[in-house]
């Protein structure tokens, strides 16, 4: 089976799109994979650290607001549709896979016109942009959240699959003196995040909380900073990262948390995988509404990122850390949401949906 990948943007569009890759690969030594992504480094990396072929296409954003970059995206748009077309017909894929994003769209034009199979995935509950208008050329969207959550004219082109996530289970659990806050940035860092733990920072420390914090690349530069200005004893409890692309290491500090702070995009569903206790702090749009499918199930906290702040942050994480039976509760929640055989459910689909 020939496959073409279409992923890019953000870490949270390229591992779940990854991790299908890798199950379709394990079960079909023999399958062909492409992926197609944005121009970025970042893209770049993340993939071929996996060993998988890339193409990458000129790829413009779809913006719900005015901006000037609107009128010269539309050029680059124009010009991944065309590369689309000859990367299609010349590679001759039996399916397209998309997971969603702004490089998407020309492909799954593009392969429709070439009258190609295409299944689409979204890892938010509200449907992105890309997606939305990529589902009138798409023959299925996989979708994260159990279909109840759906509007029922959307329910004859949904299959309920959960969100692909990395095999986190492989790191191992180190049992630590301190309890240990982990804080998740995403792929490009969070600031308003950062900056109220940097205020916090040494209060954290002096409760024994040790903190592994993933910064983001902009932001990096002033944890190091921070944390060379802590008292030599109290460095160990602080421990910045920019970004992390090893996954048993990135799985080792996922177990090791007792807590983690997030965003609440893609990543939610590697803290449900671990049945891991909370604090979501959602990105107005599609964050929120994934945040209060989660804190209307009593599955996560969520503080809005408007209503941040430090007094706030550090209150919440203080009374949480000290009260495991709310932990408990949080964790056995949350669990519910993980479907750590999302993978292999879509695997499933492009078999049955190429097999017709």
């Amino acid at each position: 089976m020939k496959v073409l990948v279409v992923a890019g943007g953000t870490a949270g569009h390229i591992i779940p799109a990854l991790s299908v890759a890798e199950e379709l690969r394990r079960r079909d030594k023999k399958a062909k994979i492409l992926f197609v992504t944005s121009r970025s480094k970042k893209d770049e990396i993340l993939i071929s650290n996996k060993g998988f072929k890339i193409k990458k296409i000129f790829a413009g954003k779809l913006r719900r607001y005015f901006s000037f970059s609107n009128f010269t995206d539309i050029f680059f748009i124009i010009a991944g549709f065309f590369q689309s077309l000859f990367l299609v017909v010349r590679y001759k894929p039996d399916i397209i896979f998309s997971k969603g994003s702004y490089v998407s769209l020309p492909v799954v034009v593009a392969g429709r016109i070439l009258g190609k199979r295409i299944l689409i995935h979204e890892s938010d509950f509200s449907i992105g942009l890309a997606n939305k208008f990529s589902l009138r050329f798409a023959d299925k969207l996989a979708v994260s959240f159990p279909l109840k959550y759906y509007n029922k004219k959307l329910q004859n082109k949904l299959v309920f699959s959960g969100n692909p996530i990395r095999n986190l289970h492989s790191g191992k659990k180190i049992k630590e003196s301190v309890d240990t806050l982990v804080i998740l940035g995403g792929s490009q860092g969070a600031r308003n995040i950062n900056v109220k733990i940097f205020a916090i920072l040494k209060d954290l420390i002096n409760k024994d909380i040790k903190i592994i914090h993933f910064v983001g690349d902009s932001d990096f530069p002033s944890a190091k900073r921070l944390r060379t200005g802590l008292l030599l004893n109290d460095q160990k409890n602080y421990v910045p990262f920019s970004n992390i692309f090893d996954e048993k290491e990135y799985g080792k500090i996922l177990n090791e948390a007792k807590l983690i702070i997030s965003r609440a995009g893609s990543t939610i569903f590697e803290i449900a995988s671990l049945s891991k206790p909370a604090i979501l702090i959602p990105l107005s749009g599609h964050q929120q509404q994934n945040a209060r499918i989660l804190d209307n199930n009593d599955a996560a906290i969520v503080i809005e990122d408007n209503n941040l702040t430090s007094e706030i942050l550090k209150e919440m994480i203080l009374s949480l850390i000290s009260n495991q039976t709310k932990l408990n509760k949080l964790a056995k929640n949350i669990s519910k949401f993980s479907t750590r055989n999302a993978a292999g459910i879509i695997v499933d689909q492009l078999f049955d949906m190429v097999s017709r």
